[in-house]
């Protein structure tokens, strides 16, 4: 018996498909921004070039020079996805055609981060963090068409991070991170059911890996900020195990090999009046890194699946209007270009183009105490899916069967809420 997910043959692949999110990203591909509610409040325009808290420590390690003093900042992000999914296949096994629709594709998600910077001398400041580049997770119903080749996936992503940042001199600082890398993936697909559910392919896996990041933060006039940073390609190794009801030959452990991609993001933030200032951001992601998933069963079956990823690119603007010496109010807006094309397009990471619609604020309470709050309206394009399962058993069932569909809605609704202390 062979399986075939998203045009590809491919016994393993979808898990790790997944192996790229616990919560459903709201950028580009699988890709995760929400690393703070400043951020967040502003459309994650300008920063690598913002140092306002040690969420800084996610876009920029150089960014901690610009504190001041010990910071603290912990920060969630609860993430509203809205996507449906309409479906259709035809002569499945035991069923026959199937018409479907599934709301609410990608679960709701809170995403927690948190930070902590420290200087060493009037040189050198340390820092950590924990936080996530890369999720998704969705899920169709059991009779669903899409079960046939996204019944579940689910993946966690998240980085154990420690930065160092040296102040060159007053107006130049460069960072460097270390990051462990926990990747955990889940996967399932199945018959849909009626007549009974029967599990074609069910993945799990995890791994840690290695990686790094570098940046530079530079302010060549009074009230000018450039910050450019880079994070390295993770490569993932998985171990974990696969089984099948419809085929035993799966029923093995093994490792899938992924990459996920190198990001670099040039920043720019401009202080145009003592209350108002601007910023902008250009990101980009390495996501032809991502061009296949390797899978390797002890019991000797070996596959690649190709996955054709394009790069992409991500444009952000916003800005900052300090209404008071206690209150700072911020808007921006993005666009984020998806690496997914009409060839590549799949149920489990139904992706395409979005716009972000972002607002946000911070109170301070005195010198020490401070909170922030940030909302962001993503909204997606309307695309089209083709999928197939190939399928072969005992008794026999048609080799193809095709999946079609079209992402009827895919927006989101993000609230983030950030406390940061100053010691």
């Amino acid at each position: 018996m062979r399986f075939s997910f998203g045009r590809r043959v491919c016994a393993l692949s979808p898990l790790f498909i997944a192996c790229l999110p616990a919560f459903h990203a709201q950028a580009a591909g699988f890709q995760a921004n929400e690393h703070s509610a400043t951020g967040l409040g502003r459309a994650f325009a300008g920063e690598a070039a913002i140092a306002e808290d040690a969420s800084v420590i996610a876009r920029n390690p150089a960014g901690m020079s610009w504190l001041k003093g010990a910071t603290f900042t912990a920060a969630a992000t609860y993430v509203a996805p809205r996507v449906t999914v309409d479906q259709s296949a035809a002569g499945v096994p035991g069923v026959g055609d199937i018409t479907s629709s599934d709301r609410n594709v990608a679960d709701e998600q809170l995403v927690p981060t948190f930070f902590y910077s420290r200087p060493l001398n009037e040189k050198l400041t340390w820092g950590v963090g924990g936080f996530s580049n890369y999720g998704v997770k969705t899920s169709y119903a059991a009779s669903s068409a899409a079960s046939l080749v996204a019944r579940e996936s689910e993946i966690t992503s998240y980085n154990m991070n420690a930065s160092l940042a040296w102040k060159v001199q007053d107006n130049l600082s460069l960072g460097i991170g270390v990051s462990a890398v926990y990747i955990r993936g889940v996967l399932g697909s199945e018959l849909p059911s009626p007549p009974a559910n029967q599990e074609l392919l069910h993945l799990s896996g995890n791994d840690w890996a290695p990686a790094a990041d570098v940046g530079v933060l530079w302010q060549p006039l009074e009230g000018t900020r450039i910050g450019v940073r880079y994070h390295s390609q993770v490569s993932g190794h998985l171990k974990g195990r696969a089984r099948s009801g419809l085929n035993p030959a799966l029923n093995s452990s093994g490792v899938v090999d992924v990459n996920l991609p190198a990001i670099a993001e040039f920043s720019v933030r401009q202080q145009l009046t003592d209350s108002l200032a601007v910023h902008a951001s250009y990101m980009f992601t390495d996501w032809s890194a991502f061009d296949s998933i390797d899978i390797r069963l002890d019991n000797g079956f070996k596959q690649s699946d190709e996955r054709n990823y394009t790069d992409s690119s991500r444009w952000a603007v916003g800005g900052t209007w300090q209404y008071s010496p206690a209150l700072a109010l911020r808007a921006g807006y993005a666009y984020d270009n998806s690496p997914v094309g009409d060839q590549n397009r799949d149920f489990r990471v139904p992706d395409s183009d979005r716009q972000w619609f972002s607002l946000g604020g911070s109170y301070a309470m005195g010198s020490h105490h401070r909170v922030d709050l940030g909302y962001a309206y993503v909204k997606g394009d309307r695309e089209s899916i083709t999928d197939s399962a190939q399928l072969g058993t005992n008794p026999p069932i048609p080799v193809n069967v095709n999946v079609n569909g079209r992402i009827t809605r895919g927006d989101a609704h993000l609230v983030g809420v950030q406390y940061n202390y100053m010691f």
